[in-house]
């Protein structure tokens, strides 16, 4: 019986140790959600919308200006080469055609 006490005492002890490392583990665990979630209110309380929007359309202009410059280019290509533009645009069409006409077999054949 002495034995049996003894391990039951051991065992109980090996409890409470396992028992207060968890408690350890959760609290340390506990503050670095805690932590991040106040890192995360303060950001949100500094997030100014009004920077935000102005930054996005500073950018949006930039790009409007490099596509606007880019159309003048392709018309200034357009209008230099006529025969060329022509003929590069009636490509790309038949190769278009070709390529929905292929995928239209396919899925045809696909359903018999």
């Amino acid at each position: 019986m002495v034995e049996y006490s003894a391990k039951k005492d051991e065992l109980a002890s090996s409890m409470e140790q396992s028992a207060a490392r968890l408690e350890d583990t959760g609290a340390r665990t506990a503050g670095k959600v805690a932590g991040s979630m106040r890192n995360l209110a303060d950001d949100i309380r500094s997030f100014n919308i009004n920077e935000y929007r102005d930054k996005m359309m500073s950018k949006v202009d930039t790009a409007r200006t490099e596509v606007d410059k880019n159309v003048d280019n392709v018309k200034m290509n357009i209008r230099d080469h006529p025969f060329e533009s022509v003929a590069l645009a009636a490509g790309a069409g038949i190769l278009l055609g070709a390529m929905i006409a292929l995928m239209g077999r396919r899925s045809v054949r696909s359903r018999m």
